[in-house]
């Protein structure tokens, strides 16, 4: 090598034709351009939420819990309390609230209604997002719990075409 070739390696473009390189560039252009239209329409969303006096903190904290499952949630908000707890909160006798629970305490038929309701209210929060319904039930749809959460999608969805029904149209 006479010091004007660069050498062979990870960084350099043997065997990458022109085009291929700029389909990528064109590609993930085109990528940034809806990933930054996403992020304006996010934005409007969120500004509009502020608007009708909703604090984005506490939406953004309800929208990660209803994300979660049942019982993911109670840890999270058990876990949110002790720190509370350790901060002094002034909430004081009131953080029981959220005092911890077990499964093991529940019924058969107890622990069948919980995972029914989850999935319901799990169906209802993507009915609400608009989430494709082949895209959602993570459930045998014949089961008890996907046939909650497609009660609870529907609902969802209900209540989604009614805020849309409500909202005026665009001046």
């Amino acid at each position: 090598m006479d010091g004007t070739q660069a050498a062979i390696g990870h960084n350099t473009p043997d065997g990458v034709s022109k085009e291929v390189f700029l389909g990528h560039v064109r590609s993930i252009a085109r990528e940034k351009a809806a990933v930054k239209e996403a992020q304006a329409k996010l934005n409007r969303a969120r500004q509009s939420a502020k608007a009708d006096n909703i604090l984005l903190k506490d939406l953004d904290l309800c929208v990660a819990l209803a994300e979660l499952s049942t019982p993911e949630q109670i840890e999270k908000l058990n876990t949110q309390r002790t720190y509370m707890e350790y901060l002094n909160a002034p909430l004081g006798t009131q953080m029981t609230l959220f005092s911890p629970s077990s499964d093991d305490d529940l019924s058969d038929e107890e622990r069948i209604e919980q995972i029914k309701k989850d999935a319901d209210a799990k169906g209802y929060f993507e009915g609400v997002k608009g989430v494709l319904f082949e895209d959602g039930n993570p459930h045998e749809a014949n089961s008890p719990a996907g046939q909650a959460w497609i009660g609870g999608y529907r609902r969802g969805q209900e209540e989604a075409a009614k805020k849309i029904a409500e909202k005026p149209p665009a001046a």
